[in-house]
């Protein structure tokens, strides 16, 4: 199994569980009080505290990427160069993008711990939208087990040939699955572009990774839609 390290833990005075090179710290402060903390790369990030009265044990596992510290709901994903598009061709790629860490109890959600976290703004400074931001830079180095690929189909109904080099998308649309290897693979994502300042960018149902051989369906996605007024 490729992501060994995902699974349950039974809640001890300090739980140090390392996935990736990330390591997560659970510490017990009281009875029913536990201390989370995030180390990496020399870095130590405190996640506050989790309220477990009645826990014997917490599981661990992948989870699709959430706002941050900072409420946001969407994800500008950069494609690097950019792709072009001819008009009236499709277009589909696939970009990989950091997940974040799910702590459940009893099935429940109870925390989303962020990893690799960087923001950036779309659009104007008095009217964009803030994003949690991902790039071919931020993924570099990143264990499997925190990123997850994302498949991005394009299609160009304008009458000139586009050049897309992010695509925002909704948080919340997206869905994660768990494949042979314990690795999480995200839904993917459906952009229809319009002209050189206009996109529809829509989240689909289906997993980023063909062929089957998935083991579980960790968080189900839905259909969300995003319009790309400020260009592409």
């Amino acid at each position: 199994m490729l992501c060994h390290a995902y699974g349950e833990y039974e809640l001890e005075d300090l739980n140090v569980v390392d996935i990736g090179g990330y390591s997560l710290s659970i510490s017990r402060t009281s009875q029913s009080s536990y201390r989370l903390l995030l180390r990496y790369g020399g870095t130590e990030v405190s996640l506050g505290y989790l309220g477990l009265s009645s826990a014997r044990s917490v599981e661990l596992v992948p989870h699709p990427p959430v706002g941050g510290r900072i409420s946001v709901m969407y994800l500008m994903v950069r494609l690097g160069e950019g792709i072009t598009v001819p008009p009236g061709e499709s277009v589909t790629m696939v970009t990989q993008v950091p997940v974040d860490i799910g702590i459940y109890v009893r099935g429940a959600l109870v925390k989303v711990v962020p990893t690799r976290v960087k923001y950036a703004l779309y659009g104007p400074s008095d009217m964009g939208e803030l994003c949690r931001y991902v790039s071919e830079a931020l993924v570099n180095g990143l264990h499997r087990c925190l990123r997850a690929p994302l498949r991005v189909s394009l299609s160009n109904a304008s009458r000139s040939t586009v050049n897309v080099s992010r695509v925002v998308v909704p948080l919340r649309g997206l869905g994660l699955y768990l494949n042979e290897e314990g690795a999480p693979v995200l839904t993917s994502v459906r952009v229809s572009v319009r002209s050189q300042t206009y996109a529809e960018v829509v989240t689909e149902l289906t997993p980023s990774e063909e062929g089957g051989g998935f083991t579980k369906l960790v968080v189900p996605p839905s259909q969300e839609s995003y319009a790309m007024i400020y260009g592409l």
